[in-house]
């Protein structure tokens, strides 16, 4: 019996050493669940060589010294099955302060076995009441507070996985309920089987969590680390965007920095715990039982901050309303960008709009007369290019150049822009009215034929007479001078004399290509012989 035993324990021993040296080996950056493996197993390792050790020196000194090392390495080995499961609900877990708490226990144990010889704490004593005489070790009081704080890390790890399995996904529940199993069910079969055993033996624990760590090990292999998740409250804390959860008195319950420095913005002065506060206090908000909602703050309490905030409401399972959970966004910068742009946009519009005004304006003066403001030749010529007209007339002031030669050119000048503004005004919304050079006019009529361009031509010539170019200038008629106080008047032609204008009424040339200019036999032609001066010709 003593010699299965022994070779039971070593066999264990070099198993949990295995596992703990793979561990170590196979650990992968983010996760601290195989360095808690690693640890595990070399403190079984221990355990159990202690135990192979107390089977072979049965003396009362090794036992005593063996079962003190074991009452301290215990709790450690138990504590680190309850870091296992604080690794495997969060992928980020480290071990912190609060973790470090679970050292209390082990430590007051040390000091108790340290301080046994004289007080007798942890063992009263070590008697032969075991299989065949075998020494054993008699548990004192701190044994059983031992003993109880190592079944309550159990409870709480259980708890803890059970928790777990409930939010991990079907893939991982399976793999950490396996990894359960292979953690307590060994242990505590033989837990259960050790009392029923008709010797008394030494503790067999040990034996059940080297079989715990094959478990563990294998399951590991199976890819869990995978498996572990990120706890929510890292990356609740690491969220740009704020998060917020209030009750339905619109208090604030949770919250993360991001929350806090937004709310902190909105409202100084605040504590740096915020949670109670109302947040209506910072943020106006409209909440709706139902349905989740989005808003746009634009500047509350004049703080010139603009949030993006979406709201939903959290329900129970009955569907009650149990308050929101709030996002928000700060938008300010995004809004000053966009303010920016729609500025820079609106610039831009402009100036192309001021471009593209200069540009038509670059393009009407390239066709207009600077002169007269009448089209000039060449938009003549590439309208007559584009489509003939019907009728074109060419008009020219007789005698322009003794106007120049007696009153000078800024006076022709005047003369030749109120004609201008006489053609223009008598031509008829669908003709084109264009200087063509000097003194000389066109006149293209669309739609009208010959007659009805001589008619038109006529009766501009009958409003020559009539045009006031504001000068005194001084006309003869019948031979003799009359002052007319700055109007050209009409009357009968006095003998040696013109009258001031002559027009003439031209049709298409058939078969004309339509360039050239007017007065050559490519657009068009003149019609009939030339009459004299005050005259229209046909």
């Amino acid at each position: 019996m003593t010699t299965a035993l022994v070779v039971a324990f070593g066999v264990a021993a070099v198993t949990a050493a295995t596992v703990a040296v793979s561990g170590l080996r196979s650990s992968r950056a983010g996760s601290a669940i195989l360095p808690i493996v690693a640890f595990m197993g070399a403190g079984v390792a221990l355990i159990n060589a202690l135990s192979a050790v107390q089977l072979l020196v049965p003396d009362r000194t090794t036992v005593w010294v063996v079962g003190s090392v074991q009452a301290v390495v215990s709790p450690l080995v138990m504590a680190s099955v309850s870091c296992m499961a604080l690794a495997l609900s969060d992928r980020a877990w480290r071990l912190s302060r609060r973790t470090a708490l679970l050292l209390a226990e082990p430590v007051l144990i040390l000091g108790a076995v340290v301080t046994d010889p004289w007080l007798h704490l942890h063992f009263t004593g070590v008697e032969p009441t075991g299989w065949n005489g075998m020494l054993l070790t008699v548990p004192g009081p701190t044994f059983w507070l031992n003993a109880f704080y190592i079944q309550a890390l159990i409870v709480g790890t259980v708890a803890r996985v059970v928790v777990l399995i409930r939010r991990s996904t079907s893939a991982g529940q399976r793999r950490i309920s396996l990894l359960v199993l292979g953690t307590y069910v060994p242990c505590t079969v033989i837990a259960l089987v050790t009392p029923a055993l008709p010797v008394t033996l030494i503790d067999l624990i040990p034996l059940g969590q080297a079989i715990c760590m094959v478990y563990i090990q294998l399951v590991l292999a199976g890819g869990l680390p995978q498996f572990i998740p990120i706890a929510h409250r890292h990356i609740f804390a690491t969220m740009s965007d704020g998060v917020m959860v209030i009750d339905r008195e619109t208090r604030i319950i949770e919250v993360n920095p991001a929350a806090r420095r937004i709310y902190h913005r909105l409202v100084p002065g605040l504590p740096a715990d915020v949670t109670g506060l109302p947040v209506d206090a910072g943020i106006p908000l409209r909440l709706d039982e139902l349905r989740a909602t989005e808003q746009t703050v634009n500047g509350p309490r004049d703080t010139g901050i603009d949030l993006h905030v979406q709201i939903t409401p959290l329900h129970d399972r009955r569907g009650r309303c149990l308050g929101w959970a709030l996002v928000a966004r700060d938008i300010t910068e995004l809004n000053l960008r966009r303010r920016q742009a729609e500025r820079a946009a609106s610039e831009l519009r402009e100036q192309l709009a001021t471009i593209e005004a200069l540009r038509a304006d670059l393009a009407e003066q390239a066709t207009r007369d600077v002169l007269t403001g009448l089209h000039n030749r060449r938009y003549l010529m590439d309208r007559l290019r584009e489509a003939p007209p019907a009728s074109l007339a060419l008009l020219d002031l007789d005698h322009f150049k003794q106007i120049n030669d007696m009153y000078g050119h800024a006076v022709g000048d005047t003369v030749l822009a109120a004609f201008a503004r006489l053609l223009e005004a008598g031509a008829g919304p669908h003709a084109v009215v264009a200087r063509y050079g000097g003194e000389e006019f066109v006149v293209a009529f669309t739609g009208a034929d010959a007659e009805t361009a001589r008619c038109r031509i006529d009766a501009l010539r009958e409003q020559v007479a009539r045009i006031d170019t504001g000068l005194p200038l001084t006309v003869t008629l019948l031979g003799r001078h009359r002052r007319c106080g700055g109007r050209l008047r009409r009357g009968p032609p006095a003998p040696g004399r013109r009258r001031p204008v002559r027009g003439q009424a031209l049709r298409p040339q058939p078969g004309g290509t339509g360039g050239g200019s007017p007065h050559g036999g490519n657009v068009l032609t003149k019609a009939g012989p030339r009459r004299g001066r005050s005259s229209i010709d046909r």
